[in-house]
């Protein structure tokens, strides 16, 4: 569900056990509360996903919804910014085990393409033509013509393109 506050130009999205069927594998919800983090929230600590599973469910997030608003991609350049100390291997181990090592992928080379993200670029990204095809692809839509992403066959496809191992 989104909510959008014009007076702060702000928008709260509430996910539900139903976001979880964009989840190519529905997540350990025990592995990611051991591996939470403290927050400060209006004088209060509250848990929430450490960097690495905060990077992945962006990157799933984005591959969701087709990465349709660019503050998307910019969240993912930010992500990795704030935090230059991400372990990248614990990312890659743990997109594996949700199957969604090319979303990830995705996330970050369409991070790379923003201006100002020369620290983006250091990632190690592993070869994967198929992500490299869907990060211009959807590059050249979200930055450069801002078109819609298409009807509900190319959704789909899109969608299926993202996880490896399912035929598009």
């Amino acid at each position: 569900y989104k909510y959008y506050n014009a007076s702060r130009d702000a928008i709260v999205e509430i996910h539900t056990e139903r976001t979880l069927r964009h989840f190519p594998i529905v997540p350990d919800f025990n592995d990611l509360a051991r591996n939470a983090v403290r927050v400060s929230l209006s004088g209060r600590q509250v848990p929430t996903l450490c960097p690495e599973d905060a990077l992945i469910a962006l990157c799933i997030h984005g591959a969701k919804d087709f990465w349709a608003r660019l503050m998307w991609i910019v969240d993912i350049a930010e992500m990795v910014r704030a935090h230059p100390q991400l372990d990248w291997d614990s990312v890659w181990r743990r997109a594996d085990r949700l199957r969604a090592p090319r979303m990830v992928q995705l996330g970050v080379r369409l991070a790379q393409l923003l201006p100002g993200t020369s620290e983006i670029h250091k990632i190690v990204l592993r070869q994967d033509s198929e992500a490299e095809s869907l990060a211009r692809e959807t590059g050249q839509r979200v930055l450069g013509e801002g078109s819609e992403m298409g009807d509900a066959r190319m959704r789909f496809r899109f969608r299926r393109r993202c996880v490896p191992g399912f035929v598009a």
